[in-house]
């Protein structure tokens, strides 16, 4: 008699105790995964992920499950006999199994005899080897998960919520920049993937200032979030690169230089001249589709680009003019025309994007200044020089004297004053060496100086926009671990020092 019809019913008991044991051993390590991971972005202050949190949790229920069922609890013949033998048969199942291959007398006695006992016991009297501590860490790993996961996320920084506390000031402007960014979006003509990746930056941005209450922090992760939303913006400007390109060739080069502008005047004149010039010489229909085609090519620019496809289709419908008919003239001017239109249309679309840009920035410069407690940054048409007090003048604010009417004062020329210039007193270096934004009123350095100061985000700015700059950048690189802790002491309490002073 086969042993399998034998044990089948023993064996589907002994498979479903497995997988059951299995399921259990596989949800208390699944949930304690998730209870270690949360924890951890718990101590963190941060929102814990939920693909790592699931990412963790089930790898490790299925390789608990998969490693415990076909390694301890799968059903073999082996652990069934064992089980069965364990019902009363005083080892009968596992000598049976042993001596299956033996042909003597004996041995075939001894199999009658197994298989007669074995007919006296019935697979429902076996009984399942569920432990109760088995349910009890189950049950205790995930309500301990669940409860990690339900805290709030900076729930151990409730000791030190008087730390993290801002004042009002910090408050509002805060709310009030999240809020502005938020509407610009909304009502901007970007497409909705865009706004969605836009708005991502504006939640980390909110999340990190309200993680802080240290002001020129605050600045640094604008000025950071500033940067993440002109690079997003960037991607959709493709005149810059397709305009680049063109300008490259003779042929193209105003239109380039129109396209780059965003300017749908020039991009008129400019195809009109180039209309112009290919009713003269037919044979620069072809140059001139050629040239379009190896700068889009060039530009780097996905085809599915509006502004690609405008003068892609420019190229083509050139391609397809006949240069021996007899209605060139007309087939060339409907050529353009419609190309006229197409990329005008276009450059209106990336005029929109790079406004928004813009809006968005102007705004969040404003927010960061407001923070440091400082004028709005002066435009570079408003700080070419001239901005130097005069012998006896040293009181004055910026900008004094820059009106028309105010005599010699230094700043009524462009360029900056040469020295000499003046009443003819302190004539010589010495003026040249004084900071640039005379002083306030309660005698501390206006903030507004440019000259020798350089900021790897936007060129000469200012102090204050520089150190939030730098700030930015030092926050980065913590979070990528390339700050040892040694360092990282020291320029905390470099950064710290420079708050302390701004705040006196």
């Amino acid at each position: 008699m086969s042993t399998n019809k034998l044990f089948r019913n023993f064996k589907f008991k002994l498979f479903v105790e497995g997988l059951v044991r299995s399921m259990l051993a596989g949800l208390i390590t699944g949930g304690a995964g998730a209870f270690i991971v949360s924890l951890v972005y718990h101590i963190m202050a941060k929102k814990t992920p939920t693909v790592l949190l699931a990412s963790v949790s089930g790898g490790l229920f299925f390789l608990t499950f998969v490693l415990l069922f076909f390694i301890k609890h799968y059903p073999t013949k082996k652990r069934t006999a064992v089980r069965m033998d364990e019902m009363g048969l005083n080892e009968r199942v596992c000598t049976m199994l042993e001596n299956r291959d033996n042909e003597s007398k004996i041995a075939e006695l001894q199999r009658n005899d197994a298989v007669v006992h074995i007919g006296k016991i019935r697979a429902k009297q076996m009984p399942f080897r569920l432990r109760k501590r088995e349910f009890i860490l189950c049950l205790l790993s995930i309500c301990l998960s669940v409860a990690m996961i339900m805290l709030p996320h900076d729930v151990f920084l409730l000791a030190e919520e008087d730390k993290i506390v801002m004042d009002e000031e910090q408050q509002e402007i805060i709310k009030d920049l999240i809020e502005n960014l938020r509407e610009e979006i909304k009502k901007s003509e970007l497409d909705e993937e865009t706004k969605d990746k836009a708005n991502d930056i504006v939640d980390k941005l909110e999340e990190d200032l309200n993680n802080t209450d240290s002001k020129l922090e605050q600045a640094g992760k604008i000025e950071e979030a500033k940067k993440e939303l002109s690079e997003l913006l960037d991607k959709l400007l493709t005149k810059n690169s397709i305009g680049k390109e063109l300008r490259k060739y003779d042929l193209t080069k105003r239109l380039g230089e129109a396209v780059i502008l965003a300017d749908t005047g020039h991009v008129s004149t400019a195809l009109d001249i180039l209309e112009e010039k290919l009713n003269l010489d037919k044979e620069l229909v072809t140059e001139l589709s050629e040239t379009i085609k190896k700068a889009l090519a060039d530009s780097g620019v996905d085809a599915a680009d509006g502004l690609y496809q405008a003068f892609d289709a420019f190229a083509n419908d050139l391609d397809l003019v006949n240069k021996e008919s007899e209605t060139f003239t007309e087939d060339l001017k409907a050529i353009f025309d419609k190309a006229e239109a197409a990329i005008n249309e276009q450059l209106k679309k990336q005029a929109a994007i790079e406004k928004e840009k813009e809006e968005l920035k102007d705004k969040m410069e404003e927010s960061k200044n407001d923070l440091l407690g400082k004028e709005e940054e002066p435009k570079p048409s408003q700080t070419g020089g001239g901005s130097d007090p005069g012998p006896g003048e040293e009181g004055d604010k910026p900008g004094d004297g820059d009106k028309p009417g105010d005599g010699d004062k230094p700043g009524n020329k462009p360029g900056g004053d040469k020295p000499g210039d003046g009443d003819g007193e302190g004539e010589g270096e010495d003026d040249n060496k004084k900071p640039q934004g005379g002083s306030k009123e309660d005698g501390e350095v206006e903030d507004s100086m440019t000259e020798g100061i350089y900021d790897p985000v936007s060129g000469n700015v200012a102090y204050g926009k520089v150190f939030a700059s730098y700030y930015a950048e030092y926050l980065k690189a913590l979070e990528k671990g390339d700050v040892s802790e040694e360092l990282q002491e020291i320029v905390d309490r470099y950064f710290d020092s420079l708050t302390d002073t701004k705040e006196k």
